[in-house]
């Protein structure tokens, strides 16, 4: 009841102030219109600004993110092709070094086989040079005369041709001389030298 009462009070005291503003401004009063907003349409007002520039953060920031994630995606391109051509390049460095390295292993393994071949042709050599000169024909001579009954050729029965020097094997005498085939003289030492001399001289020609 009391609140009644006051509300009634309150509507007769602002019709009161709005009869005394009309009569004293008369027809070109206009009523008084407050112009601070109240404080629930400012709040509403704030919040919806808030809200708004809230969006607008959440929009800058999911924009963003994917720029960095662009960003991310292209410098982890380059990286991973920087290490692609840096692997590459490695390998064929690789590949090369271990490609020479065998290439100088088998050149010094071909050079020790040289040298090897080399030093077993010398030693054949001085081996068939050594059994040259342990040979005696005037032995073999007289064996073959005495085991297997060999004769003396007749003189109608030896052939006489001319021989180049080159297809001769040269004897010579214990002085130095020359000797004769058909001599009967029994000293004789064979020169293995002529031998190898004459093999120099078929290489030579060839």
């Amino acid at each position: 009841m009391n609140n009644r009462i006051n509300t009634n009070l309150a509507y007769k005291l602002s019709n009161h102030e709005l009869d005394s503003y009309y009569l004293n401004n008369r027809a070109s009063a206009v009523p008084k219109i407050p112009y601070e907003i109240p404080y629930e349409w400012r709040k509403e007002e704030l919040e919806r600004k808030e809200r708004k520039r809230r969006i607008e953060e959440r929009k800058i920031a999911i924009r963003m993110r994917s720029i960095y994630r662009v960003i991310g995606i292209e410098r982890a391109k380059s990286i991973v092709s920087i290490l692609a051509m840096v692997l590459i390049i490695a390998g064929l460095f690789t590949f090369i070094m271990v490609r020479h390295s065998q290439i100088v292993e088998q050149n010094f393994s071909n050079t020790r086989l040289a040298n090897e071949v080399n030093q077993l042709n010398a030693a054949n050599s001085d081996n068939y040079e050594e059994l040259l000169t342990g040979i005696d024909l005037k032995d073999i001579e007289q064996q073959a005369y005495q085991m297997y009954g060999l004769r003396k050729p007749a003189q109608s029965q030896r052939i006489h041709m001319t021989l180049p020097e080159i297809d001769r094997v040269v004897r010579y005498n214990n002085d130095g001389t020359e000797i004769d085939l058909e001599s009967d003289e029994t000293t004789i030492t064979f020169d293995a030298n002529q031998i190898e001399m004459y093999m120099k001289k078929l290489r030579l020609q060839e």
